[in-house]
């Protein structure tokens, strides 16, 4: 059940408490059996204020303690539909696209906002992210955040599972585009909720472990092919190593664009944008210009 199905659902019941022409006493008796979902949807001045209605028992009290709840769950109604869907796009290569992403994610969820990140790699922890920290603190209970794959989250398995299973904590929603999968944590007292929430956070587990899996074999497998090279040239005598690894010349203009923007107070994002290159380079030079002072 939906939390807008709950909700419309506890409207009826205490709609139909108000008007059903019973003593306090029996009113009362039939708010009790719903006084656990009412509190949980509710917040701290109106379970203050219900505490003490029950409290009470008697027919001008029971009266009010039905418009309270009824206009709680008005709010509770509005406050759904103001829930947002947001999309995370991330980029770490030239060859990827946050177009794409972009068209894709509108295609299947038109109102949603979609956040970009390019030059980002997925083993920089989330929380280092500029774009993907922002957004983070923004996602609020009801929200929906959408991914093209779980490893847009991130290539370390503890800092992947860890921000999945925070954001579902706080009431998010993650939902994937690729496998269209979706995970949620049940938020109520329901029998079975705990199994829901265990086999939830073994699927996340899962996903985190082969997004960081992948990672350190695509590295392995780039730290081979290397030392192929290697060995190559070695035994030909070529130096095709020296070309396609140790890089192109630095280009010093750029360098110095960046950090006359770094002084600027402008962030990675920023510099990236008014240059042309990616927030990867900028952080690039930014550690050599550190690391050479």
């Amino acid at each position: 059940m939906t939390q807008n199905t709950q909700l419309l659902d506890l409207a009826s019941q205490v709609s139909a408490i108000a008007n059903a022409n019973l003593t306090a006493k029996e009113g009362i008796k039939q708010i009790q059996k719903i006084r656990k979902r009412i509190i949980k949807l509710g917040h701290d001045h109106t379970t203050r204020q219900l505490e003490v209605v029950l409290a009470t028992k008697n027919r001008a009290t029971f009266k009010d303690m039905c418009t309270l709840l009824s206009s709680f769950v008005q709010d509770a109604e509005k406050l759904q539909q103001e829930q947002t869907d947001f999309a995370y796009a991330r980029i770490s290569t030239s060859d990827q696209s946050i177009d794409s992403q972009t068209t894709a994610f509108e295609s299947k969820c038109p109102t949603v906002q979609v956040i970009t990140e390019e030059g980002i790699s997925g083993s920089i922890p989330a929380m280092e992210r500029p774009a993907m920290r922002e957004l983070l603190k923004s996602l609020k209970k009801g929200d929906t955040l959408w991914v093209w794959w779980f490893d847009r989250l991130g290539r370390d398995y503890f800092d992947a599972r860890d921000t999945a299973q925070a954001l579902l904590r706080r009431g998010v929603t993650i939902r994937t585009l690729h496998g269209e999968m979706t995970f949620k944590y049940d938020h109520s007292d329901a029998e079975g909720a705990a199994i829901v929430n265990a086999t939830t956070d073994n699927t996340i587990n899962l996903l985190a472990a082969l997004a960081h899996n992948e990672k350190e074999a695509r590295l392995a497998s780039a730290a081979a092919g290397r030392e192929a090279i290697k060995k190559s040239d070695k035994e030909k005598g070529t130096n095709l190593w020296a070309e396609k690894y140790q890089g192109r010349k630095a280009n010093t203009e750029q360098h110095e664009q960046i950090m006359r923007l770094v002084a600027d107070g402008k962030n990675n994002t920023q510099i990236a944008k008014a240059l042309g290159c990616s927030t990867k380079t900028v952080q690039r030079v930014k550690k050599n210009h550190s690391s050479s002072n």
